[in-house]
């Protein structure tokens, strides 16, 4: 009966005390897992040692929360809603030559040749009519009709296209035209002009890469063809390649999801992780070709029964379109607005600490290719560890302690994030919220804990037994 009694007190002094709150004792800014806890940071995806476009780049941005295309069903009944997907990719031959669309990567000091533009001349680069790319005597060119001719130099950290390649010597190509893209820059081709591709993009960044499937996710949106394309173009793309006028046909640059209701468990893991990104990132009509043909690179170890088999499992109607309008901020740039690239954060561990005990906090800087600074002048109630501070990744300036403060200072690409972490100890005996806010640059980003959430009633409890 005495047990009854003190737990009833218990129960009563609680709801007292958390009357108080205006909200449950946990910090919003904490982690649902603190098993991965420091998270990691983000990256934009990587061919050889270059990004692919920054992160805040259309390419690289989840669509998967965008609302539908009012045209969606429409724009599938258009491609074929009962057709099934075929991966354009895979190990094997076709008509002997490889089965995708190849690309190179060659070091920064790999010598040039002379590619002359003998069709589309003034929507090259550069308009002269020829120009110097990077291109090695061994350069793989895509097989079938399109001999697209892909290079990516390191270094400058530049991607070469040719659409209609042909190798005259190891000096000279000639070609229907050429597009370069700087894989640092959001800079999109100018309007109306047409690249390798179609639509007026960059082919490599939608292919699907054996190595990325590999690593165990595809962060970008993947590139695939459709027979009817329509007169238009909306952003990102630059250009189309159609007489069609009829609105209910798709235009170059339209990105379809795989629906989310879709169920992926059944299928490999390597198929997840492209289906994973089918839902995440979506995929963007690039060029006319034969319906829901999804773009990839040739690879060796690509398990092509499994793929094709696979791929026949996954209809039209099990996509959707969307409306990535409100994603743009320049029409003439592929960077996404704020609110939809990464954000600078803050995050706690834990959201309740007791006195004494130590937790870890996280502080996530988004690069941009600039000089940053980032101060952390921990308040009452938190005292740093020594030596605890580290930055991932470790190839970055390293943070300092001082006078129970964090500061960093650095330049980290705009194709990257970093994430500082450091532990702090409560020394306080009070039940309290304590926020701690980072300086990031003019931005603040700020995570709050709890402070002896329930120490403020051992003592009374222990009395009553």
């Amino acid at each position: 009966m005495r047990r009854m009694i003190v737990f009833a007190i218990v129960v009563l002094l609680m709801a007292a005390c958390s009357s108080q709150w205006p909200s449950a004792p946990i910090a919003k800014s904490t982690p649902h897992n603190p098993a991965n806890f420091p998270p990691s940071p983000q990256n934009s995806p990587t061919i050889g040692q270059c990004p692919v476009f920054p992160l805040d780049n259309i390419w690289n941005t989840p669509i998967d929360t965008l609302p539908v295309h009012p045209r969606s069903s429409q724009y599938i009944a258009s491609i074929g809603g009962s057709e099934t997907l075929h991966p354009d990719f895979g190990a094997a031959q076709w008509n002997g030559g490889d089965i995708g669309i190849p690309y190179v990567v060659v070091p920064a000091n790999q010598p040039t040749v002379t590619v002359n533009f003998v069709d589309y001349p003034h929507e090259s680069d550069p308009t002269t009519g020829s120009g110097q790319y990077p291109v090695p005597p061994n350069a793989p060119r895509e097989h079938g009709s399109d001999h697209h001719v892909l290079v990516v130099r390191e270094g400058e950290c530049k991607l070469y296209e040719l659409y209609n390649a042909t190798k005259i010597n190891d000096t000279t190509w000639n070609a229907s035209n050429g597009a370069i893209f700087d894989l640092r820059s959001n800079s999109l081709r100018p309007d109306t002009w047409t690249s390798a591709d179609a639509a007026g993009l960059p082919i490599l960044p939608g292919l699907v890469r054996y190595e990325e499937v590999q690593a165990g996710e595809i962060n970008h949106a993947i590139r695939f063809t459709i027979q009817r394309s329509q007169r238009a173009y909306v952003w990102p793309a630059r250009h189309f390649a159609s007489s069609i006028t009829d609105q209910n046909v798709p235009p170059m640059g339209m990105r379809f999801r795989l629906k989310a209701s879709f169920d992926i468990s059944g299928f490999s893991s390597e198929m997840q992780v492209i289906l994973r990104a089918m839902q995440r990132y979506g995929i963007i009509v690039a060029d006319n070709g034969s319906d829901w043909y999804i773009s990839g690179a040739p690879n060796p170890n690509w398990d092509d029964d499994n793929l094709v088999s696979s791929f026949d499992q996954i209809r039209g109607d099990h996509f959707e379109a969307m409306d990535s309008s409100s994603l743009q901020l320049n029409p003439d740039s592929a960077a996404v607005i704020a609110s939809a690239a990464p954000q600078p954060s803050k995050l706690a561990e834990f959201g309740g600490v007791d006195q004494g005990q130590q937790l870890r906090y996280a502080i996530t800087v988004v690069g941009t290719g600039s000089p940053q600074t980032m101060n952390d002048q921990l308040p009452d109630g938190l005292t740093i560890v020594p030596a605890s501070a580290t930055i991932n990744p470790s190839n970055l300036a390293a943070p300092a302690i001082s006078n129970n403060s964090v500061q960093w200072s650095g330049t980290i690409p705009n194709s990257q994030s970093a994430v500082i972490s450091f532990r702090a100890t409560v020394s306080t005996n009070e039940r309290r919220v304590i926020i701690n806010t980072a300086q990031i640059n003019a931005a603040t980003v700020q995570a709050s804990i709890i402070a002896n959430g329930y120490r403020v009633w051992s003592p009374m409890v222990r009395k009553l037994k």
